[in-house]
């Protein structure tokens, strides 16, 4: 029977220790930096309630009352994400008979944050209305970022992909983007031969995407392939301007031929364009609160943030009709699923659609 073959030496471990075995056997030979990173971030979120507990005496419901601790400060979703980390963790225990069964089956995600008093269904603040666009692009129109975000908008690309592209990836005559690399800075764990790092270090790199659909084609307009030209020449200008550009960049053997650099020619990263989004919906929101003031109307500050200019252009595809399978292809999803939850029609759509119906009983 599996629980007379349990490795005894290995059942008496605590979760910590086994945690770090699973992480220096297994994940660190097969798995990207960035989702190591996720695995310590999720681990550590529960390894405050059951880390010191031995394999052999950790059970559901030890789990379970981990897991309901966490459900009072995060969300399903985070919680979730937490879980399905430490039961690929035991399940790696359970198929090499260290522990007789994976504990983590069976255990139930609360939700404690969820409020049962019935209410009204909030808008969801990933599309970016016209008008906040509009508002947006207005404060932008005098800096170089407009460029970038132009860009987002209207290409769905993720921040990474975009900072990651290289002139060669852009076919200007067939107006297309060839998207298979992306860039982040991640904290690392392990080192290029999957040996454990004694401290953690924070490194660039530029990598291929996650999942496979993500390596994929994207069509550009004339006026984005106008943007990319912008970029170009601003970057020849910073060349010009400074005769030590590029020369503290790492990337530019490998990719000598990055689109997007600072005025330094260093490379630029997800995080930058944050923090510019930041900069330029603070001047945006300090403007329209001086308007509402003026009006004596309420003052509701505006949200914007990177990833919405990807949900708003599956959004504006969606709503113009574009074929769903060629919409999935373009922004880089497996399933259907996953572009409906980047999609979300305004309400003005909403009824416009709802119309047909009207007509159809008429």
């Amino acid at each position: 029977m599996k629980s007379q073959n349990l490795s005894t030496t290995q059942s008496i471990m605590i979760l910590d220790d086994w945690f770090d075995h699973w992480m220096n056997t297994v994940c660190a030979v097969k798995l990207k930096n960035t989702t190591i990173r996720n695995y310590y971030d999720n681990y550590n979120r529960i390894k405050g309630s059951i880390g010191h507990i031995k394999l052999l005496e950790l059970n559901q419901l030890s789990i379970q009352n981990a897991v309901n601790d966490l459900s009072k400060s995060y969300k399903k979703s985070t919680i979730e994400s937490t879980l399905n980390v430490l039961s690929s963790c035991l399940k790696y225990a359970a198929n090499n008979f260290v522990i007789m069964r994976n504990p983590c089956k069976g255990v139930i995600l609360n939700d404690y944050l969820k409020d049962f008093v019935p209410k009204e269904k909030k808008e969801e603040v990933k599309y970016i209305k016209e008008k906040h666009l509009d508002l947006f692009f207005d404060v932008a129109k005098n800096s170089r970022s407009v460029t970038y975000f132009y860009i987002l908008l209207h290409t769905g690309l993720r921040a990474g992909e975009l900072c990651a592209l290289q002139w060669k990836d852009i076919d200007f005559k067939r107006r297309e983007l060839h998207i298979y690399k992306t860039i982040n800075r991640t904290k690392c764990y392990f080192d290029g031969y999957g040996k454990k790092l004694e401290n953690a270090i924070t490194s660039i790199q530029i990598t291929t995407p996650k999942k496979d659909a993500s390596n994929r084609i994207v069509p550009i307009t004339d006026s984005v392939a106008e943007a990319f030209q912008t970029l170009k020449k601003q970057q020849a200008e910073d060349k010009e301007k400074n005769q030590n550009w590029g020369i503290s960049n790492e990337f530019l053997k490998a990719y000598p031929d990055l689109t997007m650099t600072t005025k330094k020619g260093n490379c630029f990263l997800p995080n930058y364009i944050e923090k510019e989004c930041r900069r330029l919906v603070a001047i945006l929101n300090k403007r329209q609160q001086q308007v509402a003031k003026d009006n004596g109307e309420t003052f509701v500050p505006i949200e914007i943030h990177p990833h919405m200019f990807r949900h708003t252009f599956i959004t504006n595809c969606y709503q113009q009709k574009l074929e769903s399978r060629i919409l999935m292809d373009i922004v880089g999803h497996r399933k259907p699923e996953m572009t409906d939850h980047y999609t979300h029609p305004d309400k003005n759509f909403m009824h416009h659609e709802f119309e047909k119906y009207e007509h159809s009983i008429q």
